[in-house]
C-alpha cells in the first residue's frame, strides 16, 4: 500500500434531507406500501360486493333443417342480482381484509 489516508470533506446534509433521501430509495418500504395499498383494495372490493349488480345479454341464430327454411331466433334480457344472504361469507371477508390492512399498517410502525 503506498496511498496515504487522507481526510476527504464531504457535503454536509440535514437529518432532513438524510431521512427524505432513504425513504425515497428504499425497495422494503416502496414494497410495504404496495401491500398496504393492495390491502386497502381488497377491503373495498369486499365492501362493493354488497351492491346490486345489472348485467344485458343477447344471443341470435337461427333453428330448421336447412338454410332454405331456416328461422331466425333471438334471446336477450336483462337480469339483476341483489345479495341478499350469502352464510356471512362476506363479513368474514371483510374482517379477514381489515386485519390485514391493520397488519401491514402495524409492520410499517
Amino acid at each position: 500500500m503506498t496511498d496515504k489516508l487522507a481526510y476527504v470533506p464531504v457535503d454536509a446534509v440535514t437529518m432532513e434531507q438524510a431521512r427524505a433521501q432513504a425513504l425515497k430509495e428504499r425497495p422494503d418500504l416502496k414494497a410495504q406500501q404496495e401491500r398496504e395499498a393492495n390491502a386497502r383494495m381488497a377491503a373495498s372490493a369486499t365492501k362493493m360486493e354488497r351492491l346490486p349488480t345489472v348485467a344485458a345479454f343477447g344471443d341470435y341464430g337461427a333453428i330448421g333443417p336447412g338454410f332454405d327454411n331456416a328461422l331466425p331466433t333471438r334471446t336477450y334480457g336483462i337480469s339483476l342480482r341483489v345479495p341478499v344472504f350469502d352464510g356471512g361469507r362476506r363479513d368474514a371477508r371483510r374482517a379477514e381484509s381489515a386485519f390485514a390492512i391493520s397488519l401491514r399498517e402495524s409492520a410499517d410502525r
